[in-house]
């Protein structure tokens, strides 16, 4: 049934003519199946009749697809689009301007310009909230160990990393919460903690797995970030769960056929 629902959404997008809002229609469209289908099955009704009901009350695609379209015009959309551009460009023009003034000048323009070229994560992303702050959680394909990030593989090296994608937007950029955030986050994967970093112990021992580290440089905007994590294991993992304790949220990600 739930692919019966990707046909109906993707029928009601067909008829939205501004691309650029079909990805959100989606999101908005699946919470309110999902929740029309929780609510059947507490009530008593069956998976599979649950999903048909709720289904049959999203109604007709064609005319939600042109109701949504009366909605969503594509010369409004362009509009805020072309808006955002155009706030990118003095912006940048702004950076380009004062960017040898001093460092805190270029960590002022790098957020400016993190904050402006933030992207949404994708439909289907782990996701937490609380009254100041969301988060998202996407997983990445495991891969053969590279040591040092590039670097041909040991002889013999077993080991895989796993990339992870966290994105954050606050709507308090004050909350005392969201001071040492990212320091402070737990991993546990398949019921095993992560060490932070590559050492442990007092005399800093090099962990041959079971560690996790950041990855890429990530995004720091003024309300919005994205950060990568990479985490090194002996075997692709099923279940990774990140806790934010300041916070009080935990994601998850799954793999598959992970062994």
């Amino acid at each position: 049934m739930r692919s019966s629902f990707q046909m109906w959404v993707n029928a009601v997008c067909q008829e939205v003519r501004f691309r650029p809002d079909r990805r959100s229609i989606e999101a908005e469209l699946r919470t309110h199946y999902e929740d029309h289908v929780k609510d059947l099955v507490r009530l008593g009704r069956t998976q599979e009749t649950a999903e048909e009901r709720a289904l049959e009350a999203m109604g007709n695609a064609q005319e939600v697809g042109w109701a949504l379209d009366r909605v969503h015009k594509p010369w409004l959309g362009w509009l805020w689009e072309a808006s955002r551009v155009l706030a990118l460009v003095l912006a940048l023009l702004l950076a380009w301007k004062v960017w040898d003034w001093d460092a805190y000048t270029r960590r002022l323009a790098k957020s400016t310009w993190d904050q402006l070229t933030w992207s949404a994560p994708a439909v289907g992303a782990s996701h937490a909230a609380t009254d100041y702050l969301d988060l998202w959680l996407i997983p990445g394909a495991p891969s053969g160990y590279q040591e040092d990030y590039g670097k041909t593989p040991r002889p013999g090296e077993t080991r895989v990393q796993v990339p992870l994608t966290l994105w954050v937007e606050t709507r308090d950029v004050f909350h005392s919460n969201l001071e040492g955030l990212y320091n402070g986050l737990e991993i546990l994967a398949d019921g095993q903690t992560l060490s932070w970093g590559r050492y442990a112990g007092e005399d800093d021992v090099l962990l041959d797995s079971g560690y996790w580290l950041y990855g890429g440089p990530g995004q720091r905007g003024w309300t919005r970030y994205r950060e990568e994590f990479v985490l090194v294991l002996d075997r692709p993992p099923r279940r990774v769960e990140v806790t934010a304790p300041r916070a009080g949220i935990v994601l998850a990600a799954e793999w598959e056929g992970a062994a």
